[in-house]
């Protein structure tokens, strides 16, 4: 016979598998470790019982005695070891982002195998992240506004491991959102590509914060000149970006469709007599003044 176990987790209750080669159940055993001696009665072939009490650290078990049903007994003297695995440690810290960003959170871990899974609340959601590396920031939500995160639990080896629910050395992270800024693009009115270069004036920053816009696009230069021209026939998209001076920013667009010249005739000549009246036809165009 002999004495079956794994590792288990700080905190966690060493539970050993007893499996007889010979012999009828139940059975009665003994048992040591750390220099006591402990009795089990009644148990199955492949059947289980816990250690009294919760394990320190690596402790090794050796089964001393097995008495099956029939009462014969055997010493085996065969031994087994209880790998006692320290629970994950940690902490969050926060970081700065701009309001509507998702924001950065790094774990730093003192302790446990990576990668990990976390699971953080800002005190109305909680989220689970997964595939975590130690010193590696990775990305949470959009935040509006100044956050408080709060570390929840902590699983090593990517939830194949042990947890840790508390005693965390950093449970608490600030995200600290600065605003952004925001940006209205009205539309803009169909032009001929006949019409000089002109200023789109239609793109702002409507918070009033300090900082610089350009534009972007076809036939646009970043200062918001636009040439018909060089931009050609068709519907273009027209990019307005404001970078505030704190380095965040934001972007709107609006379409600008550009119409070709028409192809106008007046129609072919006319020979008549005086005093007749004459019609013509013109094409190409949707009015025409003569």
């Amino acid at each position: 016979a002999y004495l079956t176990v794994g590792t288990i987790c700080m905190g966690d209750s060493a539970v050993v598998l007893f499996t007889a080669t010979s012999g009828t159940s139940p059975f009665n055993i003994g048992y040591s470790g750390n220099g006591n001696g402990y009795a089990v009665i009644g148990l199955n072939n492949n059947s289980t019982f816990a250690i009294p009490y919760l394990l320190a650290d690596t402790t090794a078990f050796t089964l001393t005695s097995v008495t099956d049903a029939n009462g014969c007994t055997a010493n085996p003297d065969t031994a087994t070891t209880v790998n006692v695995a320290p629970l994950p440690q940690g902490g969050i810290t926060g970081s700065t982002a701009c309001a509507g960003d998702s924001a950065g959170i790094t774990f730093n871990a003192s302790n446990g195998i990576g990668p990990f899974e976390l699971e953080i609340s800002d005190g109305a959601n909680t989220t689970i992240y997964y595939d975590i590396q130690s010193g590696v920031p990775f990305k949470i939500t959009p935040v509006t506004g100044t956050t408080n995160i709060s570390l929840i639990s902590i699983i090593d080896q990517d939830g194949k491991g042990c947890t840790r629910t508390n005693g965390f050395t950093s449970p608490d992270a600030t995200i600290s959102a600065i605003p952004s800024p925001v940006v209205q693009f009205d539309s803009l009115t169909p032009i001929c590509i006949q019409q000089s270069a002109f200023l789109i004036t239609q793109a702002k920053e409507i918070t009033a914060i300090a900082g610089n816009g350009s534009f972007s696009g076809q036939g646009v230069d970043g200062s918001g000149n636009f040439s018909p021209t060089n931009a050609g026939i068709g519907a273009h998209t027209i990019i307005y970006t404001y970078t505030a001076n704190d380095g965040c920013s934001s972007s709107d667009s609006s379409s600008i469709v550009v119409n070709p010249t028409p192809a106008v005739s007046a129609g072919p000549d006319v020979i008549t007599c005086i005093g007749f009246p004459v019609q013509l036809n013109a094409t190409g165009g949707s009015s025409y003044l003569w």
